[in-house]
């Protein structure tokens, strides 16, 4: 559940690193830390964006689990097909991870 596209075979032009790791790096197509593992399992349909993960720096031993579930469809209409999961989901998604993760950071040097 932590393969990378490129680590199973797939063209990495267009799946790239975090082509379905939608927390932290969802918004980026840069190649992801090598210290940082996701477990992770997405959904996408009808304007949810769903990723259940277990995040891992296998460096500093911060680790978290997480479930998120976010509804972007601002027109209400289901089966549309007009949902905004690049301008308003994946990127939320991706900072509320990051936010999570940085809270971890700073939680583990006080300790």
């Amino acid at each position: 559940m932590s393969a990378l596209p490129r680590e199973t075979g797939y063209d990495d032009e267009y799946h790239y690193d975090s082509y379905v790791k939608f927390l932290m790096f969802g918004d980026d197509q840069s190649p992801m830390p090598e210290e940082i593992k996701i477990f992770n399992k997405v959904g996408l349909a009808y304007g949810t964006l769903t990723d259940c993960a277990y995040i891992l720096n296998e460096e500093t031993g911060i680790e978290f689990l997480i479930t998120t579930t976010i509804l972007v469809n601002n027109n209400e209409i289901f089966n549309d097909g007009v949902y905004e999961y690049d301008s308003l989901g994946i990127p939320f998604l991706a900072q509320l991870g990051r936010e999570i993760y940085d809270w971890h950071v700073k939680y583990a040097s006080t300790n």
